[in-house]
């Protein structure tokens, strides 16, 4: 073989190897286009998804309910909706991700329809209905070992306001007594040697739900 045939298989080879370098550096940058693609992709589904919950919320807030509990109920139920609709779109990524994000949507509407029993038993067990769980939800819990105490806190400053608006409304010092109001002083008189409030799991005053003798029935 001759200098020129050796020169000829030399720049053969070397063509070959540039070649095949060029190949797998396209093939690797259409590979990493096409993840940044996708990614961009889900990105831009993830944002349209929550520019719409977003829309459908503003137009739910332009609707004027006649009554308040209705209005309650709808956006206790939009709010867990919304968190549903987030779930799906992170389960359709494909990505760990994605179903990480899904569960955390998914537990987070839990927590709500969770809260939102609690305080449906709350006013249920109470003659003051959801005035309590008004005074309760203006208080934030700290702790969840003190909710019960600010259940029955939030039962004693309903009963003071509407107990001093009462007051306020009559116009005759020796108007009778409505049949709420009496039963209300006569609940609080023979509740003054036991527990304040009301218990939360059979509605009687005198002692909380810890100390129910109802629960060993159940249990029976």
């Amino acid at each position: 073989m001759d200098a020129r045939q050796v020169q000829n298989s030399i720049s053969e080879e070397v063509n070959r190897a540039v070649s095949h370098q060029q190949s797998e550096l396209l093939s690797s940058l259409q590979d990493m286009i096409d993840s940044r693609l996708s990614a961009f992709q889900q990105n831009i589904q993830h944002i349209s998804a929550s520019q719409i919950s977003k829309i459908e919320d503003n137009l739910n807030e332009h609707y004027v309910f006649r009554k308040k509990g209705n209005e309650n109920q709808y956006k206790h139920e939009a709010r867990v909706l919304t968190k549903l609709k987030e779930a799906k779109e992170h389960l359709t990524s494909g990505n760990i991700d994605g179903l990480e994000s899904a569960k955390s949507s998914i537990a987070e509407g839990i927590e709500l329809v969770k809260n939102r029993q609690k305080v449906i038993k709350l006013a249920d067990s109470s003659q003051l209905g959801w005035k309590v769980v008004q005074e309760y939800q203006a208080n934030p819990i700290a702790d969840d070992s003190e909710d019960e105490k600010k259940m029955y806190r939030a039962q004693m400053r309903a009963e003071r306001k509407v107990y001093n608006g009462r007051k306020r409304q009559r116009f005759e010092p020796y108007q009778k007594k409505t049949a709420a109001a009496s039963r209300m002083e006569t609940d609080e008189k023979s509740s003054s040697s036991g527990k304040p409030g009301r218990c939360f799991d059979c509605g009687a005053k005198g002692h909380w739900s810890r100390e129910c003798p109802k629960k060993d029935d159940k249990k029976d």
